[in-house]
């Protein structure tokens, strides 16, 4: 990808903008909606894959209405008005990358989990961080880890919310 300074396609944001890591994304779509944001490859197809911020915008777009749907079914605790939602998934998938930029667009807080960590640890992660919901990946390793860090939680009298 070329530095700004030499490519015809970015436009880069003001200093002044204030602007936070999702409203850069949307401030690329509309001004730099063709430059490249991500790049990756799959080895065994051989093939390489460019997303530039346009289509990454709406991605992380309709993620926000995913999690906002569901989410609307959550009740609010008080003094919880920014609600903490884990994610525990392969942190090496754009859907990861958008589901992080999602809730933070949102005004949620993400908190992205190890998939590496035991059903233990994610239950105390996931009781002193405060989660109210989980996004979790549907490969069989994690959603399980997910399933048993939840009932650690309920053994103990503690639930996710």
């Amino acid at each position: 990808m070329p530095p700004h300074d030499k490519s015809s396609t970015f436009h880069p944001a003001p200093l002044s903008s204030n602007l936070s890591i999702p409203e850069l994304y949307q401030y690329h779509a509309l001004n730099s909606p063709k430059h490249p944001v991500f790049a990756y490859s799959d080895t065994n197809a051989r093939t390489s894959t460019t997303i530039c911020y346009q289509e990454a915008w709406t991605c992380i777009q309709t993620t926000a209405c995913i999690i906002s749907e569901h989410m609307a079914r959550v009740p609010i605790i008080p003094g919880k008005e920014r609600p903490v939602i884990a994610i525990m998934a392969q942190s090496d998938t754009m859907s990861h990358i958008y589901s992080i930029l999602a809730i933070m667009a949102l005004g949620y807080v993400a908190f992205p989990m190890s998939p590496r960590n035991d059903a233990q640890t994610a239950a105390n992660l996931l009781k002193a961080t405060g989660v109210q919901y989980m996004l979790v990946d549907t490969g069989g390793s994690i959603h399980a880890l997910a399933r048993d860090a939840v009932q650690t939680l309920q053994k103990f009298g503690d639930e996710i919310g």
